[in-house]
């Protein structure tokens, strides 16, 4: 089925102090993408800003700095401390194994405007475990 093809939704990661919680999309853009869609088993993914799948709260990581080659958002570079980031501005990923399957496009950074497919799912990576619910 698509499923096993494609997925997209809100990101939820578990960081360092063991806080799972959605991903803030500051500074979220394709590099951050692509690993949290490797790590759920797809070969690629594009961002998607501005909550488009809920709104979020009580963020686990903001301001998450991928080079695209990590195993997992967790080896990415983010930020714990003192995280603000304002409701409406969780992180989406639309992960897919095909470049050219669903007509999908590779989005810019999340400062951008960005085009989402609503799905209702929420994409879960969570250390090594990963799910998609």
């Amino acid at each position: 089925g698509i499923w096993d093809t494609y997925c997209a939704g809100n990101v939820y990661a578990r960081n360092q102090f063991d806080l799972i919680g959605p991903v803030c999309d500051s500074d979220w853009g394709p590099e951050e993408a692509t690993v949290v869609c490797r790590q759920l088993g797809y070969n690629y993914g594009s961002p998607i800003c501005q909550s488009r799948f809920g709104y979020e709260e009580n963020f686990a990581m903001m301001n998450v700095q991928c080079s695209g080659n990590e195993m997992k958002i967790q080896d990415c570079e983010y930020l714990v401390d003192n995280v603000y980031c304002p409701t409406g501005n969780a992180a989406g990923a639309e992960c897919f194994d095909d470049m050219g399957q669903y007509g999908t496009t590779f989005a810019p950074k999340c400062d951008t405007t960005t085009t989402a497919v609503h799905w209702d799912t929420t994409t879960t990576a969570e250390n090594w475990d990963t799910t998609t619910t």
